[in-house]
């Protein structure tokens, strides 16, 4: 692991929804992560969970002050996540780390992600094996080509919950993705490598979910999303060219 510098404060953000058979774990193990890195702090956005979720991160944030809980009504996972970056932004992350609560990542695979900060304000982690099935695995590889011929950009894995970005191109690309699309990654992945970013991806382990479900877990559910985001990616044509432009006059 590289020597880390105190001057480069890491925010983690976590969006959650009905995860309380694992978040107890999952919360611990990233404060693992937390507590070796000065000044980190771990962000969990309680998406209007109808069971103990919130219950269980409270009872941690009481006795560790490295984590901070907040509680939202169920507004879905897209806004979870904007507002778990905006979280960070506020409370003044120079490094904002975004992964989801299911348990599917090793917290492990960070380190990959953190030694390599130096060569991009944007590293990506890429799935070297997804432990999902085979509608998810095409889903995400029709994405990837949809990505490619429409914008022209080849991102591996442009929706993946597992990300390290720097605060001022976050901010400057926040600002130009549109309101309400449904995987708003998506277009962070995208604005940002055609401002100019290298998005320099690593791959990371991916296991298979052991409790709760994916919000588009149903196979109807999938294909309804995936063609919605399409939709979304393709109104999206005409203003990314402005909108990447604007991105790099901010950084």
């Amino acid at each position: 692991m590289a020597a880390v510098r105190s001057e480069e404060k890491l925010v983690i953000v976590m969006p959650v929804r009905d995860e309380q058979d694992c978040i107890g774990k999952v919360a611990r193990d990233w404060l693992e992560i937390v507590s070796r890195v000065p000044g980190a702090r771990l962000v969990a956005i309680d998406d209007g969970s109808g069971d103990r979720t919130g219950t269980i991160l409270d009872a941690i944030a009481a006795a560790e002050p490295r984590l901070v809980v907040e509680h939202r009504a169920d507004a879905g996972y897209a806004r979870a996540v904007m507002a778990s970056y905006r979280a960070a932004l506020r409370l003044g992350g120079h490094w904002i780390f975004h992964v989801d609560s299911d348990d599917q990542f090793a917290p492990s695979d960070f380190w990959k992600l953190w030694e390599r900060r130096s060569a991009s304000p944007y590293v990506t982690g890429f799935r070297s094996s997804r432990g999902d099935g085979i509608v998810r695995r095409a889903v995400s590889a029709g994405l990837a080509l949809f990505d490619r011929i429409l914008f022209g950009v080849s991102i591996r894995d442009a929706n993946i919950p597992f990300r390290l970005i720097r605060a001022g191109l976050l901010e400057a690309v926040l600002a130009e993705v549109p309101a309400e699309v449904l995987f708003p990654n998506v277009f962070i992945a995208i604005l940002a490598a055609r401002a100019g970013a290298d998005l320099c991806e690593t791959p990371v382990a991916h296991r298979c979910r052991a409790t709760g479900s994916s919000a588009y877990g149903a196979y109807g559910k999938l294909l309804k999303a995936s063609l919605r985001s399409a939709f979304e990616l393709w109104s999206f044509r005409r203003a990314l060219g402005p909108a990447a432009e604007r991105v790099k006059a901010r950084v």
